[in-house]
């Protein structure tokens, strides 16, 4: 697989990276985007901020629910049996959808398998962002096999066949982790400076003496300050002394630490929209669907959804209806959806079953601690609000 030295680093210098952005921004013929596809792969790798919030972002379709229906409802029974064929790959599709907001570009190949009497397709392979050269039209992908440009494949919608390919048709190559690079090259330089500075903060330490100081107490004195450290204390005569110098101030720590925080801002809202978070939730289902609602910007998450949705339906269910029912199909009758939740206004929901309350209607307790989300104690009651007066509302703290 393509390479390039960084050395002892895990990111490329400034000028490695503007030699990149020269060469992948060259004219057609002369372009070559390996250097920084290789650069943004490493970034996103070892940048634990960045790695982390590209996760996010590829939780966000991932985490909701997803069917394939028929509009016409005679072909309800096609829909079911497509989505049985292509479940698998579809969750490779998804697993890896970021590479176009990221990278600028995605590529899966996929085959199809004749099991009993369907064809059912199966992930092939994903190219790496290095193995990628977009056009500036969107609909050319160069595929470097291994990143290596004498093993090169033109894919065009004549010759796409059994392809995923997608582009962000940006006017430069990179994706948004291009605009990132530089930045995070600056973060890890200043972490260098920070482990740098920590040495620093303790100060050093200072022997005096005196003119009348021997040899042998001078040769004692640097002894005692070469172990100073480990034994964190100092046994001297009343001529020697020792002085702590500052070196640094301590309040240089603020400074890296607001600095720090500024980047990860920056990289929060470039990737995901938002600057409130860098983590996952420690739930799934329904529940980390609203929160990746709420956490990844709307525009950014809809983005998301219609362009997972469209690549889905017009290069995979179309050649699935196509392998399955007859070549000449020229469209589809059955489509992918995703399930977006609605967002749940908790006082509300609540303010309905205190209304139920208050108009003497019983309710089952399980239904009850469903609608609001909460999970039912062990002892309650199986019937809520049944032999309860008005005035009583278990609801009230």
């Amino acid at each position: 697989m393509y390479s390039v030295s960084l050395g002892d680093s895990v990111l490329p210098t400034f000028s490695q990276a503007r030699a990149a952005f020269s060469s992948a921004d060259a004219k057609v013929g002369q372009r070559d985007m390996r250097n920084l596809m290789f650069y943004l792969q490493e970034m996103s790798e070892a940048d634990g901020i960045i790695r982390n919030l590209i996760r996010i972002r590829r939780v966000g379709v991932n985490s909701f629910g997803w069917k394939i229906i028929a509009p016409d409802k005679q072909f309800d029974q096609a829909a079911q049996e497509a989505k049985i064929r292509c479940s698998k790959i579809i969750r490779r599709i998804l697993k890896f959808h970021t590479d176009t907001p990221m990278y600028g570009a995605i590529a899966i190949n996929y085959k199809f398998d004749k099991i009993g009497s369907a064809f059912v397709p199966s992930f092939v392979k994903r190219c790496l962002p290095v193995e990628i050269e977009r056009d500036e039209n969107p609909d050319l992908i160069k595929i470097w096999e291994d990143g290596d440009k004498g093993k090169v494949s033109d894919i065009t919608p004549e010759t796409r066949g059994n392809w995923v390919l997608d582009s962000d048709e940006s006017l430069k190559p990179g994706g948004i982790l291009r605009s990132l690079l530089f930045r995070a090259i600056m973060a890890k330089d200043a972490e260098k400076e920070f482990a740098n500075f920590i040495s620093l903060v303790k100060g050093i330490m200072q022997a005096i003496v005196s003119d009348v100081t021997s040899a042998e107490d001078v040769e004692a004195a640097e002894a005692v300050l070469v172990d100073a450290s480990e034994r964190k204390y100092i046994i001297t005569d009343e001529i020697t002394q020792f002085k702590l110098n500052e070196l640094v101030s301590a309040m240089g720590a603020d400074a890296y630490d607001k600095f720090l925080n500024r980047m990860e801002k920056i990289f929060a809202k470039t990737i995901i929209g938002n600057a409130n978070t860098t983590e996952l939730p420690a739930y799934g289902g329904s529940r980390a669907a609203l929160w990746v609602l709420k956490t990844i910007s709307a525009d950014i998450i809809y983005e998301d959804i219609i362009r997972c949705e469209d690549m889905i339906n017009e290069q995979l269910l179309l050649s699935d209806y196509r392998a399955n029912y007859g070549a000449e199909k020229i469209e589809c009758p059955y489509k992918f959806q995703f399930e977006v939740p609605e967002e749940i206004d908790l006082e509300k929901r609540v303010a309905v079953v205190e209304g139920c309350q208050r108009a003497g209607i019983a309710l089952k307790t399980d239904e009850v601690y469903s609608i609001i989300g909460f999970t039912k104690p062990d002892d309650a009651e199986d019937i809520m609000f049944g032999d309860a007066p008005p005035d009583d509302n278990p609801l009230e703290v």
